[in-house]
């Protein structure tokens, strides 16, 4: 599995993503809301273990810290919109953050579908300052509000699941302390939870150990330092929490499927 936390850096933000032919999307669990709209074919999505079948014509949401999983082995054409929270505080906020629907892929109204389509951003990925842009805050805007609102009324809401409320709550201190020297045992006390039940919670849901869920964090922290400065492995070890280069070898491997050098290779060839 994949913990990513958007770091935005500022409200009001948004990215996109537009996906055609062959999909895969490994298993991830992120803090921000995501909508996924199937413009053409259809996909696989697994949230929390269960998968749906998603067509064209339907929505997927997917609610904050559920993990999650889609691939499309023929072909799909689909739209992917991240959204910082300022976008969602009507449906998603307090409390209601830790709650999601019954199923996470519905069949909106044809005028619902029909008007995302149409007010849909631009193809490309990108990232938004939208407090500076008023037209495009209220397009992302409406396109979220618009798509919860049928969403939440037409698909019943599942109860809040207190184990979910403890992995929310470790999530959000693991991400930021993940550089420290953390453990099992500190992290649970520093919560209040009994290390074997917050270990247990961790394994059924997200199906991976502590370790791997906080080298996870330390992983994506170090895919962003290795693309974006020239900065020693070693540096970059320490840097992402971890005690030696070898460390952050093996981690890095056992979770991407390649070293550190050939992913810095790889990432400068393809900007080249």
């Amino acid at each position: 599995m994949y913990v990513q936390f958007q770091d935005f850096s500022f409200n009001a933000a948004a990215k996109t993503r537009h996906f055609y032919g062959k999909m895969v999307y490994p298993n991830r669990i992120h803090q921000l809301p995501e909508i996924l709209c199937i413009i053409d074919g259809s996909l696989e999505l697994t949230v929390d273990g269960v998968t749906e079948v998603a067509n064209k014509g339907d929505i997927c949401v997917i609610t904050p810290f559920r993990t999650h999983s889609c691939g499309a082995p023929v072909s799909v054409t689909a739209w992917q919109l991240i959204v910082s929270l300022d976008f969602t505080e009507e449906f998603l906020s307090g409390e209601n953050l830790y709650i999601s629907g019954t199923k996470a892929v519905f069949t909106p109204s044809k005028a619902l579908f029909d008007y995302v389509v149409e007010s849909f951003p631009e193809p490309h990925k990108m990232q938004y300052n939208i407090d500076s842009d008023v037209n495009k805050y209220r397009t992302i805007k409406s396109i979220v509000y618009a798509v919860f609102t049928e969403y939440m009324r037409t698909v019943p809401k599942r109860p809040i699941d207190f184990n979910h409320n403890a992995l929310t709550k470790l999530l959000i201190y693991l991400n930021e302390h993940y550089t420290e020297n953390i453990n099992l045992d500190s992290v649970a006390a520093q919560l209040g939870y009994n290390k074997t039940y917050l270990s247990r919670c961790v394994n059924t849901i997200h199906g991976v150990n502590f370790r791997k869920l906080v080298n996870s964090l330390r992983i994506d922290r170090a895919k962003s330092l290795l693309s974006s400065t020239d900065f020693k492995i070693l540096d970059i070890a320490l840097e992402c929490g971890f005690t030696s280069e070898r460390t952050l070898q093996r981690a890095f491997i056992e979770i991407t499927g390649t070293s550190p050098s050939e992913y810095r290779k790889s990432k400068k060839q393809s900007n080249d």
